[in-house]
């Protein structure tokens, strides 16, 4: 009898990614039960660009109508000014990037707007063929207007600017919040994590928001559903961990055990953050609409990466645990 523990070595070479036992007991349901390796072999697509879970359709299976993306050369970054929005410029120098703040920055030399003025944002905006969106009040302790005023107002401005402007896609910063509630060590605290064994989440997983800035995040995500489906712009919901240096990781392990293994989890390098940035622009989408988890590849992640290696050919390099021992 065999065990999907011993396809997860097979399975990384195949298809070149870090995968979770439970993944492989979705692909391969009837691994455990008859160790028949042909079948195995049957079940999952090898090539790595096509492996998928079910419901998903193969990559390439979407002909989109709009640019393809080595045209998409005029970016447009709200948010530029915040930590994900200067990886992000820095990933992207090889565009023609306006980079939009909330307000003026000497060193960064764009655009200032609030993104919820819509009439001022949409004629910034004009022109670009991508929005990569990532101004948002970013605290999972925010109230609810806050949350409402700037992450679901702002970001329904973004989008119905990029449908008068006939933009093709738009790049939205979701964030773990969305999903914090999985996992959750005490449901009445954010950033915590079980010390125990942690369920994998995937990306078409029910959202589980653990605060109304995970609520606003939901939102957003829907609100680009909702505009891929009834306009044709292309959405790329990226549900972000958390960036930090690696002295900011070490200084998290001295918090308590849930918080010090959420960080553990979530956390994005410098580098990680870039190359997924560049991936969400520079891709051809295999749906209308991907979302997908951007962490580093960290032993104690839960939230699954496939999504994003298929869709947005996404490797990410870094490891919490490895960094944090020196490696």
């Amino acid at each position: 009898m065999f065990r999907p523990e011993q396809f997860v070595v097979a399975l990384r070479a195949e298809i070149g990614i870090d995968v979770f036992v439970e993944e492989i007991a979705v692909y391969l349901p009837e691994v455990g039960h008859t160790g028949n390796i042909s079948r195995w072999h049957k079940s999952v697509v090898i090539r790595r660009d096509e492996v998928i879970r079910p419901g998903i359709q193969p990559a390439g299976s979407y002909t989109s109508h709009r640019s393809h993306p080595a045209h998409m050369t005029r970016i447009a970054v709200t948010g530029a000014a915040g930590n994900v929005g200067r990886e992000t410029l820095a990933a992207l120098e090889e565009y023609d990037v306006t980079p939009i703040t909330h307000s003026e920055h000497d060193d960064i030399d764009g655009e200032v707007c609030d993104v919820t003025e819509p009439a001022a944002l949409s004629e910034i905006l004009a022109g670009h063929d991508v929005v990569v969106h990532l101004a948002a009040n970013p605290s999972p302790e925010a109230d609810w207007r806050s949350t409402v005023d700037v992450n679901i107002e702002g970001t329904r401005n973004v989008f119905e600017a990029a449908r008068e402007h006939d933009i093709d896609r738009v790049v939205f910063a979701s964030s773990n919040h969305a999903v914090g509630m999985y996992n959750a060590d005490d449901p009445a605290e954010t950033e915590t994590m079980v010390t125990g064994h942690a369920r994998p989440v995937y990306p078409d997983d029910p959202a589980r928001p653990d605060s109304y800035y995970g609520v606003s995040k939901v939102t957003g995500e829907a609100l680009g559903t909702y505009f891929a489906d009834r306009y044709g712009i292309e959405v790329v919901n990226l549900r972000i961990g958390w960036l930090l240096s690696e002295d900011e990781l070490r200084e998290t392990q001295t918090e308590s055990d849930e918080h010090a293994r959420f960080s553990r989890a979530m956390w994005l390098s410098s580098r990680d953050c870039r190359n997924a940035m560049h991936a969400s622009v520079s891709s051809e989408l295999p749906e209308s609409t991907v979302t997908a988890h951007v962490t580093s590849r960290n032993d104690d992640r839960f939230l699954s990466l496939l999504e994003s290696e298929r869709s947005l050919g996404y490797r990410p390099r870094d490891n919490a645990s490895e960094t944090l021992e020196g490696r």
